[in-house]
């Protein structure tokens, strides 16, 4: 990334240790630039989640600090769960404007409509506003939680394993459909997955973890440029910058 880029948020010398004991981060330092697409990859328990909850305000650090680029409240970020926690009870449209709602109270009904209407639009799904979520596939379903974290325009984008549970096949129709609207979008994007390839096929750039207590072990550059197209899977570099994070990655695992 270009050194003169304005950061979205910077993490400096982080740690995490729960009330248990337990040490989840060792300190970390981070810095993502407004409107890059950045990916944590790393094993079970190294504490990627822990970090983008940290950087959504969600938990606070045991020590360090946290920089963000965006205002206090909803409206300056977007968080996807790997569940999508929809209100079973609440149609699509309700499931999308819940945010927008506690974002702006007053907003008017006019505004709402529109506001809900254009991000189901965006991930593809205006035709299914009325709709239960008992009544989507888990795809769709993941579709509205992505559209309830857009719906208020944030600044930057946090999303932890949004894919994990799906098969491959809508994995990977989604990691397109998710590339196009940030390429569109350009908002700053952090991604957590244990996935390798959807890292590399996503990303400019991923950072991998250590086991617990987490750090950064390597940080590497994805060289691809935009729009990336899924026969970009099939070629000889994807395959060769996948098995580059995957050494790092097996590199990780062995640091003391």
């Amino acid at each position: 990334m270009n050194g003169a880029a304005l950061a979205a948020v910077t993490v400096d010398h982080v740690t995490k240790v729960f009330s248990s004991g337990t040490e989840a981060l060792s300190p970390v330092s981070l810095r993502v630039e407004m409107g890059s697409f950045a990916s944590l990859v790393g094993p079970s328990g190294c504490g990627k989640s822990t970090l983008l909850r940290m950087v959504a305000g969600l938990t606070d650090p045991t020590s360090g600090t946290i920089s963000r680029s965006w205002p206090s409240g909803p409206e300056g970020i977007g968080f996807v769960f790997q569940d999508p926690t929809l209100m079973p009870w609440a149609t699509v449209a309700a499931n999308v404007e819940l945010p927008l709602r506690l974002a702006n109270p007053g907003i008017s009904t006019a505004e709402l409509a529109m506001r809900v209407t254009g991000a189901l639009q965006l991930v593809g799904l205006q035709g299914f506003t009325g709709a239960f979520p008992r009544e989507l596939s888990g795809g769709m379903r993941m579709r509205v939680s992505i559209a309830r974290a857009i719906v208020t325009r944030p600044r930057i984008l946090l999303m932890d394993e949004p894919f994990a549970a799906l098969d491959e096949f809508t994995r990977f129709q989604l990691n397109e459909d998710l590339l196009a609207l940030w390429q569109e979008n350009r908002w700053t994007v952090l991604f957590v997955t244990h996935s390798i390839r959807e890292a590399v096929f996503l990303s400019e750039r991923i950072v991998v973890m250590s086991p617990r207590p987490g750090r950064i072990v390597a940080d590497m550059p994805v060289a691809f440029t935009v729009p990336r197209t899924a026969a970009l899977r099939d070629t000889h570099a994807f395959t060769d910058t996948c098995a580059q994070v995957g050494a790092a990655f097996g590199g990780g695992m062995a640091v003391p």
